[in-house]
């Protein structure tokens, strides 16, 4: 369902996909030369290579809400009317709801469960927070990291799970 019309999923159905990567095959690779590639030619405006090892990493990590949501972003640039754009609009539209959903990153005890660091700045750049900015602090627990970025008065918490002991 969801290579072909993820809006036909239930929410449990996309929770199970999402969170259950880590129980899967596919996983997020943190030094993995198509996602390199990928970031780095997207930054750069080279949108064409972009889109070439961004496809390429999705062959390994199909949930990665991130490359999904670059990837619709350098389809509507350079190629709108691509089957692909639709599709990517609308997996990366259903993974960020389902994270959205399961969280609100105002504690450490309900913050956003992600499965990349890359996903924490996505979901702080649609709430409108330049995490960047902000001041960075981490624990470590047994399936996973809590990070928390706070400057002043704002704060927004995200726990990116490592490993599926004790998931």
């Amino acid at each position: 369902k969801f290579k072909f019309d993820p809006t036909s999923m239930s929410d449990e159905e996309v929770k199970n996909l999402y969170y259950g990567k880590k129980f899967s095959k596919y996983k997020t690779a943190f030094f993995d030369t198509d996602y390199f590639d990928f970031t780095k030619n997207f930054a750069q405006g080279n949108l064409k290579k972009a889109i070439i090892s961004g496809e390429k990493y999705l062959e390994k990590d199909p949930t990665n809400s991130e490359v999904l949501t670059y990837l619709e972003i350098a389809y509507r640039k350079k190629d709108k009317e691509s089957k692909n754009h639709v599709l990517y609009s609308l997996q990366s539209k259903t993974l960020l709801n389902c994270i959205m959903k399961n969280g609100d990153g105002k504690t450490k005890e309900t913050a956003f469960k992600v499965n990349s660091v890359g996903e924490e700045y996505l979901i702080a750049s649609i709430l409108g927070k330049n995490i960047r900015t902000f001041k960075r602090t981490s624990i470590m627990q047994n399936d996973g990291t809590i990070d928390g970025f706070s400057k002043g008065n704002e704060a927004i918490y995200f726990k990116v799970y490592e490993s599926i002991e004790n998931f």
